[in-house]
């Protein structure tokens, strides 16, 4: 017979585990399989209330470089909260970051009997600007460039609430149309769309299902742009740390920044290479960029 620790609390939503983690958006106390389905019910959420995918639709999903480890758990959580619509899925690997057999082999142990298929990619992180504007603008116009060679429609980044709210903020501050276009759910360049599945899930929550997985085993070939900041502004890394301490301000950011699309983005182009909005034909990020993809 196995017995339970009475001195640690119990999950608040299965009451038969142990609690692992406190939820910052909620303060729940849950274990480590009650916050992974917790997760996956927000992003199921997020994408059939956007209409980010379409049924036995082949996809395109972007490993982020500057955490395979935690892009592979999230892709494991994708993966549950779209189950139903029986996709095929297209990943692309950076070859010269990570060891993308290893990759492959731990995404297929995590996902059986889903269609995958691993795209190798070179990604030239060492020569742009270590921005994560820079890297998020470049990963994503690299996958820009592989679906319509490929003519896949939709494509997914593991970008956070979090993230995506420090985005729509300094985008404000800096008065950048295209970097508050980040902040968003949905992206379209012509007949492809850029979306966010984890626009309602902060990144912590994902970082400890990571952590606590086997994942951490797969160690970068070299560590590019592994400490990537939004801005060199002193005023975001204060707007970061007011936002880990009040998640109110973080998920009420988010109606705001839909509220203000439409506003900010009057007479807005759309940048043909990340397509984001801009004030001209390629926006000033995709610039430096441009060469390199």
């Amino acid at each position: 017979m196995i017995s339970i620790n009475t001195t640690q609390p119990l999950c608040t939503s299965c009451r038969k585990r142990v609690a692992v983690y406190r939820r910052l958006t909620s303060g729940e106390k849950l274990c480590r399989l009650c916050l992974f389905r917790s997760v996956a019910k927000q992003v199921r959420k997020t994408i059939h209330y956007y209409k980010m995918l379409k049924k036995k639709e082949s996809v395109l999903y972007i490993l982020r470089s500057d955490d395979i480890a935690l892009s592979i758990e999230a892709f494991a959580i994708i993966h549950a909260a779209a189950r139903d619509l029986e996709m095929s899925y297209n990943i692309i690997c950076p070859s010269n970051i990570v060891n993308c057999n290893a990759v492959e082999t731990h995404i297929k142990n995590l996902v059986k009997d889903v269609p995958i298929n691993v795209v190798l990619t070179h990604h030239s992180l060492d020569a742009i600007p270590k921005t994560f504007i820079h890297a998020l603008k470049y990963v994503e116009a690299l996958a820009i460039k592989i679906a319509l060679e490929r003519n896949l429609g939709t494509i997914l980044t593991p970008l956070f609430r979090d993230e995506m709210t420090l985005l729509s903020i300094y985008g404000l501050l800096t008065t950048s149309k295209t970097v508050f276009g980040e902040g968003l759910p949905i992206k379209r360049i012509g007949d492809v769309k850029v979306v966010r599945p984890f626009y309602h899930v902060i990144s912590t929550d994902v970082m400890y299902l990571t952590i606590t997985s086997a994942l951490r085993a797969l160690e970068p070939l070299h560590e590019p742009c592994l400490k990537l900041t939004i801005g060199s502004d002193r005023f975001m890394e204060k707007a970061r740390k007011t936002l880990a301490k009040s998640p109110e301000l973080m998920y009420s950011s988010a109606k705001s920044v839909e509220l203000l699309q439409s506003f900010i983005t009057a007479g807005s182009t759309l940048c043909k290479v990340c397509g984001s909005f801009s004030n001209r034909e390629v926006c000033e990020y995709c610039e430096t960029i441009l060469k390199f993809l």
